[in-house]
């Protein structure tokens, strides 16, 4: 049954209802980096949302999502956790409906973040690429934004980089005309640089989800989303925004593989990254060349043997299957054709100018996904939930 929440689109004063199902929130938190989780504790992870959602029946409205009572009985470390995740997901669930083709954490590309492996950790570690963001000296705020996203725009337009605040907050939205100026001036303190030059920013967005698990009434616990924007620029450089969105998807579809467990795949992707990085700056030593190459073959194996898709012709793939189980609940994930072909073009030791070309293939192709689907979103076809990357999620959960 597909459910819906209160949403306010950008730029709007009157809400209207949005489709948005607990697996729909799945989707979007697997494309997210989550902590460094085993992969059953990461799938389980995934699965959570519908634990936490029920569906209310308001009186002259279509079917609403809102939490669970009993969510307001627990401690608020689990309170903060839960204004976390369903703040990511309406952050990224707005961006999907602003049409925009990758969305990353703004952390993965911290200039002063450092690339140290966590020996801890079962997963790869993503290594930073052409692109970097640092805090606006001129900022009176500590926080940056939490998300970067881009898209290309129509022939004769100009391509956008957007930054991203995301908010979980009690308050009705309904009231809130304008986003709080604190959220405002955190969707701004950041400088992206591109190959250590800046470059400009076209908009800054506040979106911020209304999380009340302590609500005395099923109304009062509904989820709500609204959406602000300030336009800042709309000129960009062509060759930098090459670079700019190579590296966004690196990361998004990073983290993508990371949650599916596809740690041979990620770790090219961070090499490859990192590769082109040092191509631009004419320090790729040749050993570490050798290295990228040799995670590049091994990640195609695993494509092979963990997704079961066969390489084509021209660097494309066919689509690929991942079955997740953990005992309580079932997952499976299909990924587009699109969806392999960038993950393994982003993951190989080509040109930025072959990978970026190679993109704009796939996100042809991920664009019309998404026209497909449309109808589904709107349904809820057979429980399924899409992800703005090219994945088709679909839950088998056991009592």
């Amino acid at each position: 049954m597909t459910t819906h929440v209160e949403y306010w689109p950008v730029g709007q004063t009157v809400p209207v209802e949005h489709p948005l199902t607990a697996d729909d929130i799945s989707a979007h938190l697997a494309e997210d980096w989550l902590p460094s989780l085993a992969l059953p504790v990461g799938s389980a992870l995934l699965s959570w949302p519908a634990y936490l959602t029920q569906t209310i029946a308001i009186s002259g409205m279509r079917q609403r999502l809102a939490l669970r009572p009993e969510l307001g009985r627990t401690d608020r470390q689990w309170k903060i956790m839960l204004s976390w995740m369903i703040g990511a997901a309406a952050a990224r669930e707005v961006l999907r409906s602003e049409g925009y083709d990758w969305i990353a954490p703004l952390s993965a590309f911290y200039k002063h973040s450092g690339n140290a492996v966590d020996i801890a950790s079962p997963h790869a570690t993503f290594r930073q690429g052409t692109t970097t963001a640092e805090k606006d000296p001129k900022a009176d705020v500590n926080l940056m934004p939490d998300y970067i996203a881009s898209r290309r725009a129509p022939s004769g337009g100009h391509d956008e980089l957007v930054l991203v605040e995301a908010k979980g907050t009690r308050d009705n939205l309904k009231s809130m005309i304008s986003a709080k100026p604190a959220w405002r001036k955190q969707s701004k303190n950041a400088i992206v640089m591109v190959n250590g030059q800046p470059y400009p920013v076209s908009r800054n967005i506040v979106v911020a989800a209304r999380v009340s698990p302590s609500g005395q009434t099923g109304r009062s616990r509904c989820i709500q989303i609204r959406a602000w924007n300030q336009a800042r620029s709309d000129e960009g450089r062509e060759q930098c925004f090459r670079s700019l969105t190579v590296d966004i998807a690196a990361a998004q579809l990073f983290g993508v593989c990371v949650n599916l467990g596809l740690e041979r795949c990620a770790e090219a992707i961070s090499l490859a990254t990192a590769d082109r990085r040092d191509r631009a700056g004419k320090s790729l030593l040749e050993s570490y060349r050798r290295s990228t190459a040799q995670a590049s073959e091994e990640a195609d194996l695993e494509v092979q043997e963990t997704l079961g898709a066969v390489r084509e012709p021209g660097d494309r793939w066919a689509a690929g299957r991942r079955i997740l189980d953990s005992g309580q609940h079932r997952m499976e994930v299909r990924l587009e054709p699109a969806t392999v072909s960038a993950i393994r073009i982003l993951g190989s030791p080509s040109s930025i100018n072959r990978v970026s070309d190679q993109l704009i293939y796939a996100e042809a192709e991920l664009n019309g996904w998404r026209d497909r689907t449309k109808g589904d979103l709107q349904s809820n076809v057979d429980g399924r939930a899409y992800s703005s990357s090219g994945l088709t999620l679909q839950f088998d959960r056991r009592p």
